[in-house]
């Protein structure tokens, strides 16, 4: 855009331009800006972050062509730099503001990914145990004798004389032969 003026700022330097009707004709752009805001002089200094050019700050005169001291650029040099480290806070500021929303919101999703995860779990924990109920339940009405050992000692006349083996049904569970006199349930 202004490519004489940008050199200086970008090489880290202050832009003297004591008279604008002097300026060299590498600077017909600058020129011709200066001339229709009726500037007769400038001083501009960079406003540099880290080794980065982010602006640059400028004093102009409009009545009088002038020339500024050492001393005066010098101190705008300060005051550069202070509103360059201001600056750069400021956008560090926004930069640390916006990473703490964006963490926020990762954490509360992670948050309700993690409760729901632990209903489902609670959920499926509570189908094993009902499982494991019902399983035990149906085991038990499947056997209701299950483990238990009942020894029958029927005189050999009411089963007919003989030691065999007769199946019988006491509810729903059968009579196993055994080679002794017990019978089995």
């Amino acid at each position: 855009m202004f490519p004489w003026f940008m050199r200086f700022l970008n090489r880290g330097e202050a832009v003297h331009i004591p008279s604008v009707a002097e300026l060299p004709a590498e600077a017909p752009v600058e020129k011709s800006l200066m001339e229709s805001h009726q500037t007769q002089s400038l001083i501009s200094v960079p406003m540099v972050s880290g080794s980065v050019l982010i602006g640059f700050l400028g004093v102009d005169s409009v009545r009088q062509a002038r020339s500024w001291s050492e001393d005066v650029i010098r101190l705008l040099k300060i005051d550069a730099g202070s509103f360059a480290n201001a600056l750069r806070h400021k956008w560090d500021g926004e930069a640390l503001q916006r990473a703490n929303l964006e963490l926020e919101k990762k954490v509360e999703e992670r948050t309700r990914e993690l409760r729901k995860k632990q209903s489902q779990l609670v959920q499926s924990e509570k189908m094993a145990s009902l499982g494991q109920l019902v399983a035990g339940v149906a085991h038990e009405i499947n056997t209701p004798l299950g483990g238990s050992e009942v020894t029958s000692t029927f005189p050999g006349a009411l089963l007919g004389g003989s030691r065999r083996f007769y199946p019988m049904e006491i509810r729903n569970v059968r009579i196993l032969p055994s080679t002794s006199s017990r019978y089995w349930i």
